[in-house]
């Protein structure tokens, strides 16, 4: 990959570390990433957010022209896009609130989208689950949790407000700031999301997990609220262990973290539930509520 940078941007690398599929270098006292891009991407509507997040001062990655003045560079049928790394390593809590920018309106897509995902899973699994022990563990568990959330879906259609959001979280800057790493959205995914990381990540979530729920509840709509709750249906932090492990890219192991959690997790949505019913009724869960 050394020859690659070499070639297209002319930067001599003395040593790069290789983080999943992407690159990460310093030259001349600057850090870069050298991201590969995966699926159908559009640039020019990337480069359009990340110009209105500038304009908000907020520090995303810069992206860095080729030698063909072009910001892809193609090698071995791959997709390369170089940015700049110009954010802090850590990100704050401050940081995290003050990410919180309408792009647009429009409709919720989460329906069509797992609905797809889980017919997908569903076929998929069945060749695998007698190779994977610990997947299967799990697997019809948050399988049937994403279900609940497709249906709840079904009782709520409206056009919201849509927010600048991140496709995953993490606290890492490289990651929050990656501008492959964003996406229109409602703000109740980046609240879910944000709130699903400190629950896998954090040992003293509970407390963190409260304190956020009171600052950020007072500020949603109503509508916003129910789409928080639906979301934490959803679990995307699951799901994407899952997709690792199958691309053989985790060992199943990996998810033990996950499945030994479960019953944590559920009480988890039971407690979310009797937060947001103080400020609007939800629809009874009678799996959460009934051995409560």
């Amino acid at each position: 990959m050394k020859k690659v940078i070499k070639e297209y941007y002319g930067m001599d690398v003395d040593k790069i570390i290789k983080t999943n599929s992407n690159y990460i270098f310093t030259y001349n006292k600057g850090k870069y990433l050298f991201y590969k891009c995966f699926n159908n991407f559009n640039m020019e509507e990337i480069i359009k957010i990340t110009s209105y997040l500038y304009s908000k001062n907020i520090p995303m990655h810069i992206f860095i022209k080729n030698k063909n003045n072009d910001f892809i560079t193609s090698k071995d049928n791959s997709t390369y896009i170089l940015m700049k790394v110009i954010c802090k390593e850590k990100v704050t809590y401050d940081d995290i609130i003050n990410f919180n920018f309408i792009y647009s309106n429009g409709k919720c897509k989460w329906k069509e989208l797992w609905s797809y995902k889980n017919d997908f899973y569903m076929k998929q699994f069945s060749e695998y689950q007698n190779k994977y022990k610990e997947l299967k563990y799990g697997f019809n568990y948050y399988l049937s949790l994403s279900e609940i959330g497709i249906s709840l879906l079904n009782t709520i259609d409206t056009d919201m407000p849509l927010y600048i959001t991140h496709k995953r979280f993490n606290l890492n800057g490289i990651d929050f700031y990656n501008p492959f790493n964003i996406t229109i959205d409602l703000v109740s995914r980046e609240i879910s999301e944000y709130i699903k990381y400190i629950f896998y990540n954090d040992k003293n979530y509970k407390y963190k997990i409260t304190d956020y729920l009171g600052n950020i509840l007072k500020d949603l709509t109503n509508n916003e609220k129910i789409y928080l709750f639906i979301r934490m249906f959803y679990n995307t932090i699951f799901f994407d262990k899952y997709e690792s492990i199958i691309e053989n890219n985790l060992s199943d192991n990996e998810i033990i973290e996950i499945t030994k959690k479960t019953k944590e997790y559920q009480n988890l949505l039971l407690f979310m539930y009797y937060q947001i019913s103080f400020y609007v009724k939800l629809k009874e869960i009678s799996f959460l509520t009934i051995q409560h």
